[in-house]
């Protein structure tokens, strides 16, 4: 999936819809839930899916073509149908992106012009799955052609990482001669209803900031984002050896206050020398 073509975010879609519902014709758009895969961490948003662990946006989506046009036509019209079904419910997961607190992606792109105008031209990158179309001939003779959608989320999260660039990377760094044996950090969040926010800080009890905006480095969280998000400690370890490396620091949270992870005063002992893995997003949380 890492490999797909860079994908991200919304409004010109609304337009775009219109559009292209000139060329379905007489298609008819329908949409059906989306397919969950398992041992992620899922978030159901409206029709659509959200891969924290992975990274993906993804919808299932159906068209219906018009049973009186030739058969190639049917097919052309269905799966026109589907796309654009797939297109405007995209846009509405998108749009239920936790950002921070109790912002969503859709209060970003009221509020702020350049949110609302880098991700006007991207959700109409999003892709079909390869193999994830079918086609069924209805009793009526119409078609119906049934696809899955993906984009990448990281990429709906760079223009709000854009209007926080100047936070990032602006905490104090302690310099320490200890060499961390860490590749990356866990932090455990199991059961303490912590929600799934693109921004999110760790701090200790005592309040000083063990992650978050000001710790990691921009360029690294437009491209892995802050953190990727699975259901276990194990799972992480097994699976996201590719960010975490092979002997990530585990640290239990003791609560959580809105999006703010709080974790023991102890920890500092040790993240402080894990500066360059914390600068690069080398994070993951686990529910």
């Amino acid at each position: 999936m890492k490999n797909m073509r860079i994908l991200a975010v919304m409004v010109l879609v609304v337009g775009m819809v219109v559009g292209m519902a000139t060329l379905v014709g007489s298609a008819q758009v329908i949409t059906t839930t989306t397919q969950v895969t398992t041992n992620v961490a899922i978030q159901t948003v409206g029709l659509g899916v959200i891969d924290w662990t992975n990274g993906i946006i993804r919808i299932q989506a159906s068209g219906v073509g018009d049973p009186s046009k030739p058969m190639a036509q049917r097919k052309l019209l269905a799966r026109r149908a589907a796309v654009v079904s797939g297109y405007r419910e995209l846009l509405e997961t998108t749009k239920g992106v936790l950002v921070q607190s109790e912002t969503l992606m859709r209060d970003f792109m009221v509020v702020n012009d350049d949110v609302r105008a880098a991700a006007e031209g991207v959700i109409n990158n999003a892709v079909v799955v390869p193999g994830s179309e079918t086609y069924t001939e209805e009793s009526d003779g119409s078609i119906t052609c049934t696809l899955t959608m993906e984009m990448l989320l990281r990429d709906i999260l760079v223009p709000v990482y854009a209007t926080m660039r100047h936070e990032f990377g602006t905490a104090v760094v302690t310099t320490t001669t200890v060499v961390s044996p860490y590749t990356g950090l866990i932090i455990d969040v199991g059961g303490l209803g912590f929600p799934k926010p693109a921004v999110f800080r760790v701090v200790t009890v005592g309040g000083t900031v063990v992650y978050g905006v000001s710790v990691a480095k921009y360029e690294y969280a437009c491209q892995s984002r802050l953190a990727s998000y699975i259901n276990s400690v194990i799972a992480a370890k097994q699976n996201l050896q590719d960010r975490i490396g092979a002997n990530p620091y585990v640290i239990k949270a003791v609560r959580v206050v809105g999006t703010d992870i709080i974790v023991p005063n102890e920890v500092v002992t040790v993240t402080s020398t894990m500066t360059t893995v914390l600068q690069e997003c080398k994070v993951v949380v686990s529910y």
